[in-house]
């Protein structure tokens, strides 16, 4: 048998295709999201992204802000000062008094209770602020207002008036309840006087 010879280059053979190995998928994929184009895929909302970043700015501003004056927590005169004053009213009042005074815890402040004896001789008189007829209740109002709050309407430096600390710019606000005498106005701003060592002084509003 004559061997058969080729001239040139022998011819070129098919390669045989390498056995694929695709590694398994965990969860097969959904033909519907297949066949969607790539822009349906779900984006950040920008709309909402922004508000929130908006949320975020005006809290912070907020706290940079200061309190309004109404809005802060008012403070509280002492209780030792209002007891000192209760004692310095029973003193000064004398038998004007069915009892010594005694004080009462408010909202914001404190009530200093003077229970007045009556005069109805006294009360027939032509005096100016004469006591009271029969047997009465008065009282001393005292609390604190913030130093760039404004002064209440009702202060009319008889009545209702301020004591004012030159140094630290405190303020109290001081009413006179009840029964009202000249006396007892008298007695209350001389006590708070006192009693804070003269750092509380009445101070007239305008």
């Amino acid at each position: 048998m004559e061997r058969e010879t080729w001239k040139g280059a022998p011819p070129a053979r098919p390669l045989s295709p390498l056995p694929l190995n695709p590694v398994p998928l965990a969860r097969p994929l959904n033909p519907v999201l297949l066949a969607r184009p790539l822009d349906w895929l779900p984006r950040p909302s920008r709309p909402r992204a922004v508000a929130a970043l908006a949320l975020v700015l005006t809290v912070a501003l907020a706290a940079l802000l200061p309190i309004p004056a109404a809005a802060q927590e008012r403070p509280r005169a002492p209780a030792r000062l209002v007891a000192a004053v209760g004692d310095c009213l029973t003193a000064e009042l004398g038998d004007t008094l069915t009892e010594p005074a005694y004080s009462e815890e408010l909202a914001e402040g404190w009530r200093i209770v003077l229970a007045l004896r009556g005069q109805p001789g006294m009360a027939a008189t032509s005096m100016q602020s004469p006591p009271p007829p029969e047997d009465t209740v008065a009282a001393v109002d005292i609390y604190q207002i913030l130093p760039g709050e404004p002064t209440p309407d009702f202060v009319d430096n008889m009545s209702a008036f301020l004591m004012v600390n030159a140094r630290d710019h405190q303020r109290y606000v001081v009413e006179v309840a009840g029964y009202f005498m000249l006396r007892v106005r008298s007695a209350a701003s001389g006590c708070v006087e006192r009693s804070t060592g003269g750092l509380f002084v009445f101070q007239p509003v305008p």
